[in-house]
Parts: C-alpha cells; structure tokens; sequence
C-alpha cells in the first residue's frame, strides 16, 4: 500500500507538472496532459497469479490522486469497457492494449483536453467501434517464452483505421520525407518524426511523446 513516502513524492510530481505547463502555456500550449497506459494486470486481474494483486489501495491510486490534474486516470473507463466489449481490449498474448483499448483511453484523453481546449474538435463515438478483425503472431509475452512462431491471436480493428486519410512522415532534424502515402501506425523511431495530415478535422500542432503503448 502507499507510504508517506510515495504521497510525498507524487506531491513533488505535481509541483513540477505545474511548472512544465506554466512553461509550456508561455509557449502557445493550450493543453498539457500525460496518459498513463494501465499495466494489463490492473485490467485483467482474474488472469493474473495471486501473488500480483496489489493491496488497496494502491500506489498508482495515491498518485494519481496527489500528482495534480495533468495526469489522466483510465482505468475506470477501461474496465467499464472490458465488461462491454465483444473483444478483449488487450492482445492476449501481448503486454498492450489493442485498438480497442486505446481508443477508450484516447477518448479520455479527448475529455479532459477538451476542458482546456473547447474549441477542438474530435471523431465521433462510431469511429472507435470494432470494424473486424485479423490474424496475428504472438506478441512480446509470447515473445519472453520464445513462442511467437506456435502462437497467433485475433487482433481486432476500430472504424478509425478505415478511414482513407493520406499523411506525410518527415524527420525533423534532416527534413527528409520518410514516407508518404495512406494512413499508418507510426512504429517506434530513433529520431523525432513530424506527421502531417491534410486531412486533419483540426489545424494544429500537437507534440506526442511517447512510450510503446502510445504506439496506438
């Protein structure tokens, strides 16, 4: 369970979360939020040995708590989603969500940008419905038991990724133009990547730091 010493430090977060966004605001960012993507543990724990269960309440609850608004808690939209969802909204055999499970916790996002940011506009609810599905090897669990070649899974697809939008990949520091052509998950990059997009419901610039579950 959480120590003294764990709200103290998530009290020292939210002091610098302050002072990254008065910096950040005296730059033109209107919006400065972090994500943080929830372990598959904290969605899945009827799949998890009993030694994993965290006592309540945990230390991600008193941080999340204490770290100031910047933070942005999905896990109760997540679980609310897992009960509903004709599939699961993480790889089964992968640490991740899927699709499915990063557009509810993008729409959260979406949610709490909005409170600073009213004049943004955002892809409706359908657009993060279940469009099918494909066949996949194993991901990275499957991976630490060097299984991937014998294991596979249904990976499920939202709306989203139906639709036909062109974009421009270009690297920031040299400018060349890495790729240009349909719409594509943007895999993990050494360098910083711009993504332009002529189709984008909004103009403006939006700087995503990321770690692999930002990936979706």
């Amino acid at each position: 369970p959480p120590t003294r010493e764990d709200r103290a430090f998530a009290g020292r977060v939210a002091v610098a979360m302050a002072a990254w966004k008065d910096y950040l605001r005296s730059h033109g960012v209107r919006a400065f939020k972090i994500l943080v993507g929830p372990n598959k543990t904290t969605i899945y724990p009827e799949h998890a040995a009993d030694w994993m269960h965290s006592p309540q309440p945990t230390v991600m609850d008193a941080f999340l708590q204490d770290a100031g608004p910047a933070y942005i808690d999905v896990r109760k939209a997540l679980l609310s989603a897992k009960a509903r969802a004709p599939q699961a909204i993480y790889y089964r055999t992968d640490s991740h969500w899927n699709a499915l499970g990063a557009g509810v916790a993008f729409r959260q996002l979406a949610q709490a940008v909005s409170a600073e940011a009213p004049e943004i506009r955002w892809p409706s609810e359908s657009i993060y419905l279940p469009s099918g599905s494909r066949t996949i090897g194993g991901g990275d669990l499957s991976k630490f038991l060097l299984l991937t070649s014998v294991m596979q899974e249904d990976e499920p697809r939202i709306a989203l990724q139906d639709i036909p939008d062109t974009i421009r990949q270009t690297d920031m520091d040299s400018g060349k133009v890495v790729y240009d052509g349909a719409n594509v998950t943007l895999g993990m990059t050494a360098t910083p990547i711009i993504v332009h997009n002529e189709d984008a419901l909004n103009h403006r610039r939006v700087i995503w730091l990321r770690d692999s579950f930002g990936t979706a």
